[in-house]
């Protein structure tokens, strides 16, 4: 997820920078939710000041990713989204950098092919 700038990389990180600050989450979904995994927001917590979260689902048509949680977040608790960012751990074997990643039918998840259902 780079920039192109041709002006030279000091605006270029700038936003990089920008863009991979968190923003508060809530997660009050009944379980805890794993890091690397992609969520969508679905809510507002006013006693918590956080957005509330759902995993992210191809299967859901409101279901499309806006962040992803770089750690574990247990239910009921606080912590960070992020729109851009390095993920680690993820296997990705079978792919060439630069090929694109896809949210999975399986919510939280992304996977290297191209979702087929209709609601996909």
């Amino acid at each position: 997820m780079g920039y192109k700038n041709p002006a030279g990389g000091a605006a270029r990180e700038s936003r990089r920078s920008a863009a991979s600050v968190g923003v508060q989450i809530r997660n009050e979904t009944g379980s805890a939710i794993s890091a690397n995994k992609f969520v969508y927001i679905s809510s507002w917590s006013e006693t918590h000041q956080a957005w509330l979260i759902t995993l992210a689902d191809a299967d859901v048509a409101a279901g499309k990713a806006d962040l992803f949680v770089r750690s574990d977040l247990a239910n009921n608790t606080t912590g960070l989204g992020y729109k851009t960012g390095r993920i680690t751990g993820a296997n990705t074997n079978g792919s060439t950098v630069g090929n694109p990643v896809y949210l999975s039918t399986t919510a939280g998840a992304w996977t290297l092919t191209v979702p087929s259902g209709n609601d996909d």
